[in-house]
């Protein structure tokens, strides 16, 4: 069977740099930086523009999904090095004078889980915070967001047929309005999935009207520098 990939892209790796950088300008207070951690947010619509362009064409080209070959790829791609990184975080928490063993066990099997989000809600654990003594494995919660993500869009791409545009936008919707349903409390819209999905989403979207385009090619070269200049003004 012919399975579906995708033509390296320069300039969504370039994207991708700026979103890192942006993050981590941001974290080390840099003036001229405050949207920086809107980088986050560019990862998450360009994982949903790179996923859904990946299984629209193997649907395409197959009829099908093969769903455990998409979970095996994109589990060689993410769980070794986030193994890693929660094993010595545990290694780290038990040295002397560190002592946060305890209180990382459950963080870390929440990220394990892919529910280290929903984990950080219930403790009311604020982004912001991440420089001020938290979790050493906060950070997960965006992997989990994408792990969510990757477990849960192949189905909805595989069931929704030539209405997927449409399941979409109501899911974009229906994200939105959650997000006006929890206003006012800033965790909960930062770390939620409902919250957080409308960014994977709009990537799901301009995915399929790239698709839809006689020269797709050049879609993509008009949609990046307006993508960077969106993140050029969010830092300033």
């Amino acid at each position: 069977m012919q399975h579906a990939s995708l033509p390296r892209i320069p300039a969504l790796d370039g994207l991708r740099g700026l979103a890192v950088a942006g993050v981590l300008a941001y974290h080390a207070g840099w003036s001229g930086t405050r949207g920086g951690y809107l980088g986050v947010s560019l990862f998450f619509t360009l994982s949903g523009y790179l996923i859904c362009t990946l299984l629209t064409q193997e649907r395409e080209r197959s009829g099908t999904i093969d769903l455990g070959r998409f979970w095996s790829r994109r589990a060689r791609r993410l769980l070794p090095a986030a193994l890693v990184a929660l094993v010595l975080a545990v290694l780290v928490s038990t040295a002397p004078g560190i002592g946060q063993a305890s209180e990382l066990r459950g963080d870390v099997l929440a990220a394990l889980g892919y529910v280290a989000n929903w984990r950080f809600v219930l403790d009311g654990s604020s982004y912001a915070e991440l420089g001020q003594g938290p979790s050493p494995v906060q950070h997960f919660w965006s992997l989990a967001i994408e792990e969510q993500f990757y477990l849960l869009f192949p189905f909805v791409v595989a069931f929704a047929g030539r209405w997927l545009r449409w399941v979409l936008a109501a899911a974009l919707v229906a994200s939105f309005a959650s997000v006006a349903v929890v206003h006012g409390d800033a965790v909960r819209a930062y770390y939620g999935t409902d919250t957080r999905g409308a960014e994977v989403l709009v990537g799901a979207l301009v995915a399929l009207w790239v698709r839809s385009r006689p020269e797709p090619a050049r879609s993509v070269a008009v949609a990046g520098p307006v993508a960077l200049a969106l993140i050029l003004w969010s830092w300033a």
